[in-house]
């Protein structure tokens, strides 16, 4: 599939351009906004290896979104994209183009042919010096960089960082897109009475109003693209040898599948410690000094909360974090004023760590997925409860520790001294989801899980 990006001779405001393509005579049009006017008033880089990272993000990330894969992809999942993106370090980037289709497809799951070609973008971006001399005051002496997605994890990785390093000046970095991210992310803030030593870039990415185009893609795998695409520019234009955090727990970013049909590239890659690996060889390449690194990849999320350097803090906030991926379907929910769905795997981690922490749920669900007996459920065609099935026939699998390395290999875990490291995180999930099922869940469940 050629799909063509298209941009203003001059930019202003934070409209970047359009992403189109033919299909079958019919034509898809979709209009890009990307939050330059706001980093604009912080920095004036325009031209570098960063800015050329950060638009690239921004279009592979809206592609992404743009092509369902249902109707364009060759199998029903695996897409093939071809693309043209404007950049101005172009010798650079066609040298580093192998690294970089590497990583994108690692994590999309999808054939990328990327070309580029010499930016010619020109930008209209006015600031009083009042104004530029304000905003350059906020950020003022920040040492530290993480992701705030407004998820729990992201709230546990900026509570450690505000507990260790209490002298030093945090940045929160955070993407939003359709508005309800951003509400996450002002929730926990509005919490932080007395803690004022950060700041928070919250940037805009995503679709403007132009709308030619009636189906979208809903699995946003290459979100963390636009995140880490955004977190590198504002990172090294503060901090040219800084380390950028993504706070995420082991389960989530190694994502084992838990059954056939979420193997290989249909598995969710956003964290993925290859991916992690893909992306820090492309910085290496590019010349740039800063790294991404996740320090939770070891823990579970119910670890990342018993060992949440501050829990009166954690008390405080959690409540506010959301982690459901499945806010957009709230049709399908028994309560459609509820903060989390209740039944995706998001939802369900979320529950079994707060529970093997000991901390009670009282978070409201639009769902109760134990109120079905195991045979009931089993019959049950609602796929709201695919997720809950998987877990509980892998449980019942119960694999090994050499199956379970097996698996995370095939699904593109890199073999190094870290691989039992990572296989024990399965199997300690496996252990705290089975505490949780045995406390929560209803008398048939359980017993499902221990008859054959």
């Amino acid at each position: 599939m050629r799909v063509y990006f298209q941009y203003p001779s001059v930019l202003e405001q934070n409209y970047l351009g359009n992403i189109s393509f033919t299909y079958n005579g019919e034509e898809y049009c979709k209009r890009i906004v990307l939050g330059l006017r706001e980093l604009f008033k912080y920095f004036n880089d325009k031209n570098s290896k960063v800015f050329d990272l950060l638009i690239i993000s921004a279009v592979i990330y809206n592609l992404d979104k743009f092509l369902e894969r249902k109707r364009f992809s060759i199998e029903g999942w695996t897409r093939e994209i071809s693309v043209n993106i404007p950049v101005f370090n172009l010798e650079i980037w066609n040298e580093n183009k192998a690294n970089l289709v590497k990583a994108i497809n690692f994590l999309s799951g999808d054939l990328w042919n990327i070309t580029f070609e010499q930016s010619q973008m020109r930008f209209k971006y006015r600031y009083s010096r009042r104004n530029r001399y304000r905003c350059l005051q906020r950020i003022r002496d920040i040492s530290k960089f993480t992701l705030f997605s407004g998820g729990m994890d992201s709230l546990i990785g900026m509570i450690d960082l505000i507990h260790n390093n209490p002298d030093d000046k945090l940045c929160l970095i955070s993407h939003y897109d359709s508005g309800k991210e951003r509400t996450d992310q002002d929730a926990i803030k509005s919490l932080l009475e007395n803690y004022n030593n950060y700041f928070n870039f919250q940037i805009k990415c995503g679709f403007g109003k132009i709308n030619k185009s009636k189906n979208t893609e809903q699995s946003t795998r290459s979100r963390s693209l636009i995140f880490l695409g955004i977190g590198i520019y504002i990172t090294n234009n503060l901090n040219t040898q800084a380390e950028l955090i993504i706070p995420e727990n082991g389960t989530i970013s190694l994502n084992y599948p838990l059954s056939p049909s979420r193997r290989g590239s249909c598995s969710t890659r956003t964290t993925h410690p290859t991916f992690i690996k893909y992306m820090n060889e492309l910085l290496v390449s590019l010349g740039l000094e800063n790294r991404i690194i996740n320090p939770y990849q070891f823990k579970t999320k119910g670890e990342m909360i018993r060992d949440c350097s501050d829990n009166t803090l954690f008390n405080t906030l959690w409540q506010s974090s959301n982690s459901c991926g499945k806010r957009a379907h709230k049709y399908y929910w028994a309560v459609r004023s509820a903060s989390h769905c209740g039944y995706c795997m998001p939802c369900i981690y979320r529950k079994i760590a707060l529970h093997f922490s000991e901390i009670n749920n009282t978070d409201n669900y639009g769902n109760s997925i134990f109120n079905l007996a195991m045979d009931q459920l089993i019959e049950s065609d609602s796929g709201k409860f695919n997720d809950l099935k998987a877990l509980l026939n892998f449980l019942k699998g119960n694999p090994n520790t050499s199956l379970i390395k097996q698996e995370l290999i095939s699904n593109g875990l890199f073999v190094d001294e870290n691989i039992n490291d990572y296989a024990d995180i399965i199997v300690r999930t496996m252990r705290q989801a089975r505490y949780w099922i045995n406390d929560e869940a209803n008398e048939s469940i359980k017993d499902n899980l221990i008859n054959d």
